[in-house]
């Protein structure tokens, strides 16, 4: 019940008879349970000495939101409590379930009292929330088939998309590598999206937005090592970094446990004897080939380790070279340092670290990476460092800055408040038929004042008309779709294809002739296929 939920007991009945129980009952638990998963009630508590006027109960996170019910009120709602600023007011009639949503209403009041939208009755809820103080977030984000059969073949944004919405299809998010559920086969391309915010502050335009098409390569793995059997085709050598010159005290060797995981590559510099030695070095090195000039990155783990010996004008550093040139973080050349404390203490490490490392655009040909440490002095035999390094993975891609150009502009950009997921708002986003097809449209919803979202939101959905799934490895249009469609037919009379069938190109709900013809004429090869990224 209502005041059930307002004492933050928020709860779902199991084992409740639908068949015997009222319509009208149902209609109030769907009412309550999308108005409170509309809200941010998890992170409210009961707060009744707020209520003023004739609010009855609050649920509230001063000063942020509050949520006011009364189930019997006469006249206006009130909150005790100090507002100042910008609110959203989501008001809901518990009784008819009418909703309406009031934006952007400045108070400056002390114990302020709301009056309900005309026509609402004695049984009331609103949801207050201040705009400047909420947090935003997009909580869904889908593909539909706009113009189809199941919104009614209507290009308008509306309610009838939301029968379009592809459930088979999620949105390919960064970091993520794409597969058939991230996109579609649909014949006019990528012509509908939706977003949905909960406690977006305003009707956005494409300002708040970001689109842009491309189709890049798919990454390839030129290096992915673990050392847990061998050296996985690195190469020790002595004195590889700040041009030292002292191949007696370096050394290297696999070790097949002491990694992060199971085996790791071992670095050795320092130690021997009690002689002052300048400048040691020593590293791992891996020689790849690029086909074509390539943006490449390295991960890797590793662990540096420094004796307690070492005076404090002594260092140890990790280095990573490619080509000879060092690269490194924060704006430094080393991935990490570790200076002597004066013979005291215990060993000093800098643990295991994980790195990511952007290697830059690099051209046809071979490139050489290094892993390994540096060590500028040692004055004694108990002076040493040791570098541990696991989990090297080099990968490429020929995606260069062109590869992503600014997209079609949409035809439409539409808010329908409540309509979205948890009663979220949807923004429905249309471009015109074909304006986007056969490549990835990346999306990114800005973090405006519009949005009200803290950072930039961003994702992909990709298209490759005529294409059924039919390879987890390529989205490649070949004549087994074209074969494959022919042996799925469906018609209007008897079985209608459903809106996630693999080989209803047009979304008509039928798969015939058409269909066929949709893939035979869009086939692709393995240089103008879709490609599975890994997404940027």
């Amino acid at each position: 019940s209502w005041a059930s939920a307002m004492a933050g007991a928020y709860v779902m009945v199991y084992e409740m008879d639908i068949a015997s129980t009222a319509v009208s009952d149902l209609n109030d638990c769907g009412r309550l349970a999308n108005f409170f998963e509309s809200t941010k009630f998890q992170e409210m508590d009961p707060h009744d000495e707020l209520a003023g006027a004739d609010t009855e109960y609050v649920l509230a996170r001063p000063p942020i939101e509050y949520i006011a019910y009364s189930s019997n009120r006469t006249g206006k709602m009130g909150i005790k409590a100090d507002f100042d600023g910008t609110y959203t007011f989501k008001w809901l009639d518990c009784a008819t379930g009418t909703s309406v949503t009031q934006s952007s209403v400045n108070i400056s009041a002390i114990n302020p009292e709301f009056s309900p939208p005309a026509g609402f009755g004695t049984e009331v809820v609103v949801y207050i929330y201040d705009n400047d103080l909420i947090e935003s977030t997009v909580v869904n984000r889908r593909v539909f088939y706009n113009k189809s059969a199941f919104d009614g073949n209507n290009p308008a944004a509306n309610a009838d998309d939301d029968g379009a919405v592809a459930p088979d299809k999620t949105a390919l998010l960064p970091d993520g590598t794409a597969t058939f559920a991230n996109y579609t086969s649909f014949s006019r391309g990528i012509n509908g999206i939706m977003v949905d915010i909960s406690n977006l502050r305003s009707t956005p335009t494409t300002a708040d937005f970001t689109f842009k098409v491309g189709n890049p390569p798919a990454l390839i793995t030129l290096l992915d090592a673990n050392f847990d059997s061998g050296t996985d085709g690195l190469i020790y050598s002595d004195d590889t970094f700040r041009n030292t010159n002292q191949p007696a005290y370096a050394s290297g060797s696999r070790i097949s446990s002491g990694g992060f995981s199971g085996g790791a590559l071992k670095v050795n510099i320092g130690g021997i004897d009690d002689d002052d030695i300048v400048g040691m070095s020593g590293g791992w090195r891996y020689t790849f080939t690029l086909s074509e000039a390539s943006k490449v990155s390295l991960t890797l783990r590793y662990k540096l380790t420094q004796t307690a010996n070492y005076e404090s004008d002594e260092y140890s550093e990790a280095l990573v070279s490619i080509d000879a040139q060092l690269v490194g973080t924060d704006g430094n050349d080393y991935l990490a340092k570790i200076t002597g404390d004066g013979e005291s203490g215990d060993p000093q490490t800098t643990g295991w670290k994980y790195v990511e490392l952007d290697l830059g655009t690099l051209s046809t040909g071979d490139h050489t990476i290094i892993v390994g440490p540096y060590n500028n002095k040692k004055t004694a035999e108990l002076e040493s460092t040791e570098m541990l390094i696991d989990d090297v993975k080099v990968m490429a891609d020929a995606a260069l800055p062109d590869d992503w150009s600014v997209a079609p502009a949409p035809t439409s950009i539409t808010v329908r408040n409540g309509a979205g997921t948890g009663g979220s708002d949807r923004i429905t986003i249309v471009w015109a038929d074909n304006a986007v097809q056969k490549q990835w449209l990346q999306v990114t919803v800005k973090a405006t004042a519009t949005t009200g979202l803290a950072g930039n939101d961003v994702f992909y959905f990709g298209n490759a008309i005529g294409e059924t799934g039919n390879s987890a490895t390529d989205a490649k249009v070949t004549p087994t779709d074209q074969v494959d469609t022919r042996n799925n037919p469906h018609t209007l009379g008897g079985n209608p294809a459903g809106i996630d069938d693999a080989y209803d190109f047009n979304r008509d709900k039928k798969v015939g002739p058409t269909d066929e013809i949709i893939a035979r004429n869009n086939g692709t090869s393995s240089q103008t296929a879709l490609k599975l990224i890994t997404a940027p």
